[in-house]
C-alpha cells in the first residue's frame, strides 16, 4: 500500500491484514510526518516488512514504483494485492484458490464510504515486473506482454475477495475544493503528456464543475469555472471515442454539461437540452432523467415531468455495463471456474 501519515488507520487495519499476506511492502510518501513506518513495522512483525520512501507526483507513477519495488524486494512471491491504509478486509472472502486460474490480474470487491454496494477494481497484479500504471490521476494498469504491446484481458476474473473503506484517511481530512484542485492539476499535467484525450477531456471537465460547486471561490471565479467546464463538456459530448469507457463517458459529459448550466450559471433551458442529450445517447442513464424530472416538477411542468418519469420506469432498471460498476481503474467481470490442480499461490 501508499500511504501518508495514516498512523491511526494503520494501527486499526494492519491488524486485519496481517492474515491475508505473506509478505508487506508500503510506500511512504516523502512528506509523512507521523509514525507510519515504526507502526507498519510493530504491526506486521513478525511477517517480512519493508518500508521505502518516495516523492509524489501522482497516483500511477506512483503505483508503478509500488509495484517495481514488490518485485525487486520479494521476487519470490507470485501475486501482489494493492490495498489502501483506509481499506479492511472481510477475511472470509479471502479464499486463494481464487488465483489459481494463474491471470495476469484479478478483481476485488471494494464497499464503503460513497460507494452504493460493492464496486469491482483491479488489485491483484502478478509479481513479475510488467506491470505500470499511466495517467497521475484516475490511473489505469497496463502489463507488458510477451510480443512488445501494452494492456490488460478483455475479462477480469473476479476472486470474490471483499474490502471495506471507512472514511478517515488523511486525504479525507483535507477540504473537498483542495482534494478537487490537486486532482485537477494532475489532469492538467497529464493532458500536456496525452493532449485532447478523451478520458482526460472528460475529467477536465467535471472536476471544474465539481470545483464550481465546492464553494470556495467568489461568484465570478465560479461562473468562469461553470463557464470553462460547459465549453469542455460540449466538447466531449460530442466525441464518441472508442472504447466502452469513452463512449459512456460521452453521455455522462453531457449531464454534467446539464448540471454546470443549472446549477452553475442558473440557465435551465440549456441545462434541459443537455439532460435529453444524455439520454439520447444513453437511453436508461438514471442520473440524467431523474435530473430532468426534478427539473420539470420544480417548474410546475408537472404534466411532462410525469410523463418524463413514466418513459424512465418503463425502461427498466438501469443496464450495469462495464464503466458503469466501475471505479476509473476497474473493470467488471465474472470469475471463470478453474480446475487446474497446481500449488495455492503466494
Amino acid at each position: 500500500m501508499l500511504a501518508r501519515d495514516e498512523e491511526q488507520l494503520l494501527k486499526k487495519h494492519l491488524v486485519h491484514w496481517r492474515g491475508i499476506g505473506d509478505s508487506f511492502l508500503i510506500g511512504l510518501d516523502s512528506r509523512n510526518k507521523d509514525r507510519s513506518a515504526t507502526t507498519a513495522v510493530s504491526m506486521l512483525a513478525p511477517k517480512p516488512i519493508q518500508v521505502y520512501h518516495f516523492d509524489f507526483n501522482g497516483f500511477g507513477p506512483s503505483k508503478t514504483r509500488l509495484l517495481e519495488e514488490s518485485h525487486r524486494r520479494f521476487p519470490e512471491m507470485d501475486y501482489v494485492l494493492l490495498v489502501e491504509p483506509d481499506m479492511y478486509p472481510v477475511a472470509s472472502s479471502f479464499n486463494r484458490a481464487a488465483l489459481q486460474q494463474r491471470e495476469v490480474v484479478y478483481a476485488i470487491r471494494r464497499s464503503g464510504k460513497e460507494s452504493l454496494g460493492e464496486r469491482l477494481a483491479d488489485s491483484v497484479f502478478r509479481n513479475d515486473g510488467n506491470w505500470y500504471f499511466k495517467f497521475r490521476v484516475h490511473e489505469s494498469p497496463f502489463y507488458r506482454r510477451s510480443d512488445g504491446t501494452a494492456g490488460v484481458p478483455e475479462h477480469i476474473s473476479d476472486t470474490g475477495w471483499s474490502v471495506v473503506e471507512i472514511t478517515g484517511s488523511s486525504r479525507d481530512g483535507q477540504a473537498r475544493h483542495h482534494r478537487i484542485r490537486e486532482e485537477l492539476r494532475l489532469v492538467e499535467e497529464d493532458l500536456k503528456d496525452f493532449p485532447g484525450l478523451p478520458r482526460l477531456t472528460y475529467y477536465a471537465g467535471v472536476l471544474r464543475y465539481d470545483l464550481a460547486m465546492a464553494a470556495d471561490a467568489t461568484r465570478a471565479a465560479t461562473v468562469t469555472l461553470g463557464r470553462e467546464a460547459v465549453k469542455i463538456l460540449q466538447r466531449r459530448a460530442k466525441d464518441a471515442g472508442k472504447s466502452q469507457e469513452e463512449k459512456q463517458q460521452r453521455s455522462a459529459a453531457a449531464y454534467f454539461c446539464g448540471r454546470a448550466y443549472l446549477d452553475v450559471l442558473g440557465q435551465p433551458m440549456k441545462a434541459e437540452k443537455w439532460f435529453k442529450k444524455s439520454i439520447q445517447l444513453e437511453k436508461d442513464f438514471l442520473y440524467a432523467h431523474v435530473a430532468l424530472i426534478q427539473m420539470l416538477f420544480q417548474q410546475t411542468r408537472h404534466q411532462e415531468a410525469f410523463d418524463q418519469a413514466v418513459l424512465a420506469e418503463r425502461l427498466g432498471p438501469p443496464q450495469l455495463i462495464a464503466g458503469l460498476c466501475m471505479s476509473a481503474t476497474s473493470h467488471c467481470s465474472s470469475a471463470r471456474p478453474s480446475t487446474m490442480d497446481t500449488p495455492m499461490p503466494r
